[in-house]
Parts: structure tokens; C-alpha cells; sequence
């Protein structure tokens, strides 16, 4: 982007006075003249259709009193993207604080706790009041299109049993095949295809597809991908929410399993830790014991396995088998530590 330039049309556009231009890898960093806050204009890498939706989720949480987020600044146009020498670029507001350590349990604890209150005030976003909000906002992603809504409430069942067929299949592909990958997944695939079943059979008989069905009647948001580097500690005392490119309609206690298993990871897999981050966030927002049994289902689907496993048998497999080889020793290893935790896991 040339310097100059851009600078003009950025404060022509959006009809302000920039100041303080820093170029990095992801855009254009700034401030507003008079101002303290920062933002930063980046290229559009998806469908503006995703980005209407997450506007449109944005503009919920702020309503409802959630306000620390890096919510999408709109143009002069009240358009969501501005073209700027042939490229679309979306501005939004950067978060100035200190990110989240996922080693540490107490600022684990913090986000859990900053993470009911978002669920909290996400309560009600159905995609009826989706559609309401977008006709209110006026900012379609297209003249006389209905808005992108992303709801992936119930989609968990049909997901798992896919991939617990695909691990089946791999497995058969591993008797078939000579490379050393295919030796190590053939001796370990009838334990995670076990555990594959075992976990489609618990979820459908869990109250799952009641839950989900509830949530997209009820409304809700999850992040998606809740995980220490999207929360920002503006201060002791308060913190905020970023990246919310993925969010969906879904099941709330998905983001507190995704918090909690990035917590675990660079600690021990601790059930006594666990119930101290899910004691947090209750304390802005109870959690059905019926969801938390869905929780454990979801971590006990071998996941990780399943992903390196495709990885390896739709890619160039001499090119990953290497990185493949080590993670997937490292996924067998770590499974029985997993399975002793979901033991101790009670609630």
C-alpha cells in the first residue's frame, strides 16, 4: 500500500482525521486525532457476507452491554468494507492490553469468568433477531439478500459419526499401505475407532440434540475459537474479546471446553483445575449439568487423531509424514491421560 496515498483515502472514507500510521503485517495500525484509541485496517480475506455477520454480532453484544470487543468501524457509506486502490479492507478497533496466559490458571479463570458475561449478554441472538438487527443496522451484505447467519447448533452428531467412518476408512488404507505411518495408525486405530463410536453413541443418547435445539430457539453466540490469544486483560479488573470470525449460533459450553483445553495443554491434564475454571464462570452464568456431560463427550472423540490422520492420507504423504509420525505419538500418549481425566471429572 503506498503511504501517502492511503492515508487520504482512509480519512476520506471514513471520514476522519488519522494520525500516527504504523504498517505492519496485518494492516495499517492508527489513531482518530483527539482520540486514544487505536484501530487497524486489514484486507478482507473472507466472504463480506461473514463480515456482515460478525458486524451483526458485534452490534448485539454492544447492545446488550458487552462493549470490549474489536468491533468493525463502518465508512462514510455505512458500508462495512471501503476499496482502497482496488482492494477491500475492513477497519476495526485494536484492544490495547495484555493478552491471557494459557499457562496460568488464574488468568484461565479470568476468561472463563469474562467469557459468561459475553454469553451472558449474547442471550436472545436468534437468527430471527439476527435478520431484525441486520434491517435495522441497514448494512446488507448485498442489495435484497437475506444476511449470512452462521447456526451450527446440532451439528456435532452428523459430524462425529462422518469422521468416525473416516477413521475406519483410514485405518483400512493403513492395512493397505507400506509407509511407516501406516504401520504405527494400523496398530493404535482400533482403539481411537472404539473411542470414536463410543463417543457418537454417548452423544446421541445425551440430551444434545434437546440442547441444541433450545439454543436456536433461545439464541445464543459462541466465539469458537475462545483461547487465551483472543482475550485481551485491559486492565486487572476488566478485559475484552477479539476475533470473532468464526462465531456461530452453537452451544455456549463449547468455548469453555476450547478455553479449558487450551489451558491443560501447556499445564497437566487436571480435573481439580478444571472444576476451578468452570467454578469461575459460573459465577456470572450457571451451567446445566446435562451440558457439562455433553462437554466431556465432545473431549472424549478423538479429534486430534482424526485430524492428522486426514492430514496424512489427503495430502502429499511423504512430504508430512515426519510431523505426522511425532504428533501422532504424541496424540497416543496423551489419549490415556485424557481418558484418566474424564474419570476424575465428575460433577
Amino acid at each position: 500500500m503506498d503511504t501517502g496515498t492511503d492515508v487520504t483515502l482512509i480519512d476520506e472514507i471514513y471520514g476522519i482525521k488519522s494520525v500516527n500510521h504504523t504498517y505492519t503485517r496485518d494492516g495499517i495500525l492508527f489513531n482518530i486525532k483527539d482520540s486514544h484509541d487505536t484501530f487497524i485496517l486489514k484486507t478482507v480475506n473472507d466472504e463480506t457476507g461473514r463480515k456482515h455477520f460478525m458486524h451483526l454480532i458485534h452490534s448485539y453484544l454492544q447492545k446488550h452491554g458487552f462493549t470490549n470487543i474489536d468491533s468493525i468501524i463502518l465508512t462514510k457509506k455505512h458500508t462495512l468494507t471501503a476499496e482502497i486502490n482496488g482492494t477491500d479492507y475492513v477497519c476495526s478497533k485494536v484492544l490495547k492490553g495484555r493478552q491471557c496466559s494459557a499457562e496460568s490458571l488464574q488468568d484461565t479463570k479470568k476468561a472463563a469468568r469474562l467469557l459468561a458475561k459475553m454469553h451472558n449478554a449474547a442471550k436472545g441472538f436468534t437468527k430471527e433477531e439476527a435478520e431484525k438487527l441486520s434491517q435495522s443496522l441497514n448494512t446488507q451484505s448485498a442489495d435484497n439478500e437475506m444476511p449470512y447467519i452462521k447456526c451450527e447448533a446440532g451439528q456435532l452428531t452428523e459430524l462425529f459419526q462422518h469422521r468416525a467412518r473416516e477413521l475406519m476408512r483410514f485405518k483400512k488404507a493403513a492395512l493397505r499401505g507400506k509407509g511407516i505411518f501406516d504401520y504405527e495408525y494400523a496398530a493404535v486405530a482400533d482403539k481411537f475407532c472404539n473411542a470414536a463410536n463410543d463417543a457418537c453413541e454417548a452423544l446421541s443418547m445425551s440430551k444434545y440434540d434437546e440442547i441444541s435445539l433450545n439454543y436456536i430457539k433461545t439464541g445464543i453466540i459462541c466465539h469458537k475459537e475462545y483461547s487465551h490469544h483472543n482475550v485481551i486483560f485491559l486492565s486487572e479488573k476488566e478485559g475484552g474479546i477479539v476475533n470473532f470470525d468464526k462465531a456461530s449460533i452453537d452451544l455456549p459450553i463449547l468455548d469453555t471446553l476450547n478455553l479449558i483445553k487450551r489451558h491443560m495443554k501447556k499445564n497437566v491434564w487436571s480435573a481439580a483445575a478444571t472444576k476451578e475454571i468452570l467454578s469461575e464462570y459460573s459465577k456470572e452464568r450457571s451451567i446445566p449439568c446435562e451440558e457439562l456431560e455433553i462437554m466431556k463427550i465432545v473431549l472424549s472423540f478423538p479429534q486430534k487423531l482424526w485430524r492428522i490422520v486426514n492430514k496424512y492420507y489427503n495430502s502429499r504423504r511423504a512430504w508430512c509424514e515426519k510431523s505426522c509420525l511425532l504428533k501422532l505419538k504424541e496424540i497416543n500418549e496423551e489419549s490415556d491421560t485424557i481418558k484418566s481425566f474424564l474419570r476424575e471429572l465428575t460433577f
